[in-house]
């Protein structure tokens, strides 16, 4: 058993997530690389709603808030998290995941990876990227989504990937 394990989230803690995906619907294959592709990318999916909704839905924007407020983007602001994320129950936007056939360990992995990886998008020194904007989240994409002005509010919402942005309509 994992020895800090109280430290997970809520769902990871209780075993909602072992349950879920003891009664998986599908099985990915995670000895092959489109199993491990089929997990970053569903991760990524299961994201962008919880982010939209951290935006949009008060309950969650409690939580969310405090990440939001310097009136300078800095490395800092990356990890500032509102304690209160076990108790809105954000994980909830994950239990698709392990019903689908993702591993709970896997999916704490590609979390992991994905709170590693917006650590540096908070960087305000890093230019425009080019082809990679098309695809994933940059710093200036980033930029663009902790920007205070209206008309830039309630955009930006992937972890590593920006293509769901595009796909949904909230790309700015």
């Amino acid at each position: 058993e994992y020895p800090l394990r109280w430290l997970l989230p809520l769902a990871f803690w209780v075993g909602a997530m072992d349950w879920l995906y003891a009664h998986r619907l599908f099985t990915l294959p995670m000895d092959h690389w489109t199993g491990w592709l089929a997990c970053f990318v569903g991760q990524e999916f299961c994201y962008y709603w919880y982010h939209r909704a951290a935006h949009r839905v008060r309950w969650f924007w409690c939580t969310h808030a405090v990440h939001h407020p310097p009136n300078q983007l800095n490395l800092s602001a990356a990890y500032r998290f509102g304690w209160t994320g076990r108790l809105t129950g954000t994980l909830a936007f994950f239990l698709l995941a392990p019903l689908l056939g993702m591993p709970p360990r896997i999916i704490l992995l590609m979390l992991t990876l994905n709170l590693l990886y917006q650590f540096w998008i908070h960087a305000t020194w890093i230019p425009k990227l080019g082809p990679l904007e098309w695809v994933l989240n940059t710093p200036s994409a980033h930029r663009v989504h902790h920007a205070s002005n209206l008309e830039y509010l309630d955009g930006n919402y992937g972890g590593v990937l920006i293509v769901f942005d595009r796909l949904f309509g909230t790309y700015i």
